[in-house]
């Protein structure tokens, strides 16, 4: 009996997710108020995927605008087929920035929820008064660290 083992080749790599666009329409009141962008990933391409982390996600406001309507951001991450998993946050909202870098969890293994078809961002905001006629926009870029097995 003759036993032949291969191991497949890991290649890692750096996956963007870049301009998603999130909506918090008005009106929003005191407290934790959600947005949502939907992506699709494709890297079935490259191999089984057998591991993925969140490595960056900064979010950005529109020309001339900030997040001081924000006092702490919760990110995560879902889809139709998983347990949503929170993967970033920024506690507290610095005054005056245009751009947010959140401290992302890169122990969180995100690989069967990018392998499962489309996956949804989901933002937590709490806004610390009521807001009735306004509508928030802004948009988000994240990178993932992938590792594939050909």
């Amino acid at each position: 009996m003759v036993l032949l083992s291969s191991c497949g080749q890991e290649t890692d790599s750096k996956y963007p997710v870049n301009d998603q666009s999130f909506v918090m329409e008005g009106p929003l009141f005191q407290g934790p108020n959600t947005a949502q962008a939907s992506f699709t990933p494709a890297m079935n391409a490259e191999g089984e995927l057998t591991s993925a982390t969140l490595a960056s996600a900064v979010l950005k406001a529109p020309e001339g605008q900030n997040f001081d309507a924000f006092s702490d951001v919760v990110l995560q991450l879902v889809t139709s087929s998983s347990d949503m998993i929170q993967v970033g946050v920024l506690n507290p909202v610095p005054k005056g920035q245009s751009s947010l870098t959140l401290q992302v969890s890169n122990e969180a293994d995100l690989s069967e929820l990018l392998s499962s078809g489309e996956c949804v961002w989901v933002i937590d905001a709490n806004i610390p008064v009521d807001m009735m006629d306004t509508t928030i926009t802004f948009s988000g870029d994240f990178m993932f660290d992938v590792t594939h097995t050909k």
